[in-house]
């Protein structure tokens, strides 16, 4: 049974709604069956666990400056700051009961906060106070802004309802208006370097600007996608990038996004948020199920189900986090270190994914200790089958003949070298093969010792009878005196390859 060990409670995470503590927690994955003398790799993956935020309100956004240091964002305005890690969570407020749609940070200090009714906050004291920022004039401040994304220090933008980009220059002091060239709402912005950046939204829409929001034009999928509601965007290098949406949308793009193509995601749940981690693995989440690739979004499989709805996802270096509905917030601590036991059998004590050699049923143990001293343990027995071997059915020769004991069978499956060693010696051209030729006079019973690289062995028996010769010289000749008779009628049973005296 696995089981979180923390403050010496043992701690079961039965639903998303089973608050604790516990900052950690690991699964062994694997078979549970082999043949001695197998191998079998086992593995150890860290799991996602539900952290107590003490609000039952809708989280829509969260964003972490170290691996300590984070906050969540999301309705009635409530912002929360972490920094243990997400173990206390502290409330701050800004004045406003207005919904946040999103929360991002430059540094430790600064950070950015957007809403409902043209919400900007920006904070300078890591949270501490929150002030409104100054929208352009003529803005219509009832637009709902979605998606904040900084590229420096002073440069930022903001896109949100009836196709609105908002850009500073100046770290927020002010905000001017680009022409997006359309009117339909826009969910997410993502900036991979200083002057291109990526924009999508209703009705399938895809913006891409190369000149730093002066110009967007608009990108389609191909072959035609329809017009799903586009409600994130990642990319996880300048050419690669990601777009996920409603009915399980999810596109890429190889070539900076001029163009996209559609990824089988598995799923036909609304996604609201994607994220990767490196070139190979993301994340991407929504209603109530976390997907995850690991061969860039060729293939996504379903990673864990939740019982209420998830928003966003994000990743620091070492630990990912998801917020939803009801105050729910996860934590995917992957930032420890592994110490299995027992080690007889196994390649290494201290991975992820040691192989296991075991020789007969062996429970193995994994602790999995973060860096923040949080540590869950798993375990796992696997079921040994004992190595059997069979030596074939008996043999029948001539005295005097040969036989190729070639009927060896075991039900080891490895890819190591199997060794053989036949006694008695007698007659054997070699007794450490697997199929040697026995010459006997005599009845005679070989037992084949079979044994793996990692020393499972089992035996069997055969038994060679032997006839014994026989020979018939021919019927009786009659010759008139004087003449010859030709003795040439001489059969046996001799079925050797030897020459006959």
């Amino acid at each position: 049974m696995k089981q979180i060990i923390m403050l010496l409670f043992v701690i079961c995470l039965i639903n998303p709604f089973n608050k604790t503590n516990a900052q950690c927690d690991v699964k062994i994955v694997s078979d549970s069956t082999t043949f001695c003398g197998d191998s079998i790799q086992m593995n150890a993956i860290p799991q996602w666990v539900s952290l107590d935020i003490n609000t039952t309100n809708t989280l829509q956004s969260i964003f972490f400056t170290d691996e300590n240091t984070g906050y969540v964002a999301g309705i009635g305005g409530k912002i929360f700051k972490t920094i243990d890690g997400g173990i206390n969570w502290t409330e701050q407020t800004f004045g406003t009961n207005d919904f946040i749609s999103d929360i991002y940070f430059i540094d430790t200090n600064i950070g950015y906060a957007v809403g409902r009714n043209g919400l900007i906050i920006k904070t300078t004291n890591g949270g501490l106070n929150w002030t409104i920022q100054t929208l352009p004039e003529n803005f219509n401040i009832f637009t709902t802004l979605r998606s904040v994304y900084f590229i420096n220090a002073n440069t930022g933008y903001i896109v949100g309802d009836y196709g609105n980009i908002l850009t500073t220059s100046d770290g927020g002091q002010n905000w001017t208006l680009q022409n997006s060239g359309i009117s339909s709402n826009l969910w997410s912005v993502f900036f991979t370097n200083s002057t291109t950046g990526y924009a999508v939204g209703n009705l399938g829409t895809i913006l891409k600007t190369i000149d730093g929001g002066a110009n967007w034009t608009k990108y389609s999928a191909q072959p035609d996608y329809g017009t799903p509601i586009l409600r994130s965007v990642y990319f996880s290098d300048v050419n690669t990038g990601y777009i996920a949406g409603n009915s399980g949308t999810i596109l890429k793009t190889n070539d900076g996004g001029n163009n996209w193509s559609i990824q089988e995601s598995g799923t036909t749940i609304y996604i609201f948020s994607i994220h990767f981690t490196d070139n190979k693995t993301g994340y991407a989440v929504g209603g109530g199920q976390v997907i995850k690739t690991t061969d860039g979004g060729l293939n996504w499989v379903i990673e864990r189900v939740m019982s209420t709805s998830l928003n966003h996802i994000y990743f620091s270096k070492k630990a990912g986090y998801l917020v939803g509905n009801q105050g729910a917030i996860f934590k995917l601590d992957q930032s420890g270190s592994y110490s299995w036991s027992p080690e007889i059998g196994l390649s290494s004590t201290i991975i992820s994914n040691p192989i296991a050699y075991p020789k007969e049923t062996t429970k193995y143990s994994v602790t999995y200790t973060t860096l923040n001293g949080c540590f869950a343990k798993d375990s796992l027995t696997i079921n040994v089958d004992p190595l059997t071997v069979n030596a074939g059915d008996e043999k029948t020769i001539i005295c005097g003949g040969t036989a190729q004991l070639d009927n060896v069978t075991t039900n080891y499956t490895g890819n190591g070298t199997l060794k053989y060693k036949w006694t008695p010696e007698t007659g054997l051209n070699n007794d450490t093969i697997e199929n040697p030729t026995a010459t006997v006079t005599s009845d005679i019973t070989y037992t084949v010792t079979v044994t793996t690289p990692n020393g499972c062995s089992a035996t069997d028996e055969v038994r060679v009878n032997v006839s014994p010769l026989t020979v018939n010289a021919g019927a009786d000749k009659t010759i008139v005196c004087g003449g010859t008779a030709q003795l040439d009628n001489i059969t046996k049973n001799y079925t050797g390859s030897g020459n006959l005296k």
